[in-house]
C-alpha cells in the first residue's frame, strides 16, 4: 500500500529507454537484420519473411511510480520502476489491429509473447473481433511445460507457439544428456 495506483497519464510510462529487447528480436526473426562493423563488410541476416512490414505496437510497457520508502527494492530517486499493464491496453493494441485490416483491407499476423495464466473475457472479446476482420493471431503458450499453456494462447482460434527440449538437455559443461 505504499504506492499510488491512481491511473494517471503523466506517471512517467517507459517506451524508448527501456524493455526486453524482446520485440526488436522477433521483428528481426521475421524480417531479417544487417550487422555491420567499422571496417568489415556488412552482414546480412534474411528473416523468415524479409518482405513483410512491421507495424510495432506497446501494449505493455514500463513506468515509473513515486515511492516513499528508500529501502524499498530497485528505489532510485524517489521511483520505482514497474512493467507490465492490464487488459486495457492489451485489448488497445489488438482493437487498433484489427480497425487497420478493416479500414486497409490488410492481411495481418499479430504475434504476442505476453499472457497470462487466467483467461480474460475482455481481451477474448477484441481478439474475437479482431479475428472477424481477418487478423491471424499467434501468442506465447506459455512458460509452464506440462503444467499446461497460458491465456490467449490456450484460446483454439489463435495460433499458440512453443519452445520444445527435455528438462536437462545439456550438463552444465555443454555435454548432451543423453541416457542420463
Amino acid at each position: 500500500d505504499d504506492f499510488d495506483w491512481t491511473p494517471d497519464p503523466a506517471r512517467g510510462f517507459i517506451t524508448n529507454n527501456v524493455g526486453s529487447g524482446h520485440g526488436t528480436h522477433v521483428a528481426s526473426t521475421i524480417v531479417g537484420y544487417q550487422r555491420s562493423t567499422i571496417g568489415v563488410a556488412p552482414h546480412i541476416v534474411l528473416g523468415v519473411a524479409p518482405k513483410a512490414t512491421i507495424i510495432p505496437l506497446l501494449g505493455l510497457d514500463y513506468w515509473l511510480v513515486d515511492c516513499p520508502d528508500p529501502t524499498y527494492p530497485g528505489y532510485h530517486a524517489g521511483k520505482v520502476m514497474f512493467g507490465g499493464g492490464d487488459d486495457w491496453m492489451l485489448c488497445s493494441a489488438i482493437d487498433y489491429v484489427a480497425s487497420l485490416a478493416e479500414t486497409n483491407g490488410w492481411k495481418i499476423i499479430c504475434t504476442n509473447s505476453w499472457g497470462s495464466s487466467e483467461p480474460s473475457p475482455a481481451i477474448r472479446a477484441s481478439i474475437d473481433n479482431a479475428i472477424t476482420k481477418g487478423v491471424i493471431f499467434v501468442f506465447s503458450a506459455g512458460n509452464d511445460g506440462t503444467d499446461g499453456m497460458g491465456w490467449p494462447g490456450a484460446y483454439p482460434e489463435v495460433i499458440s507457439a512453443a519452445a520444445g527440449g527435455w528438462t536437462l538437455q545439456m550438463l552444465g559443461n555443454g555435454t548432451p544428456n543423453i541416457g542420463g
